[in-house]
């Protein structure tokens, strides 16, 4: 494993992570808002409920900027795990 997809690798778990904290953020306003069923469901079964219900309610609990951090950690994911998945095949056939 080449040196630039190591650190590929350790800013996608930092992003995923950065991505967790926000989950859990909203999920606790989640759970003071509409109590632990909700919460439960939001973290465990379907996490696009409590990032939707972020969004709708982000002006009235004053969240819009963890919104906007956590979608952001959402885009950089999916980029980063392109650009990993484009360079392991193009190790896996020497071209990187």
């Amino acid at each position: 494993m080449s040196a630039g997809l190591t650190l590929l690798f350790i800013v996608a778990v930092i992003v995923g992570l950065a991505n967790l904290g926000c989950t859990i953020y909203v999920v606790v306003k989640l759970y003071q808002a509409k109590g632990i069923f909700h919460a439960l469901i939001g973290f465990f079964c379907c996490q696009l409920y409590p990032f939707i219900w972020g969004w709708l309610r982000a002006a009235d609990l004053n969240i819009t900027d963890i919104m906007v951090f956590w979608s952001a950690t959402i885009l950089m994911g999916i980029v980063l795990q392109v650009i990993i998945q484009m360079m392991q095949t193009g190790s896996a056939f020497g071209q990187f």
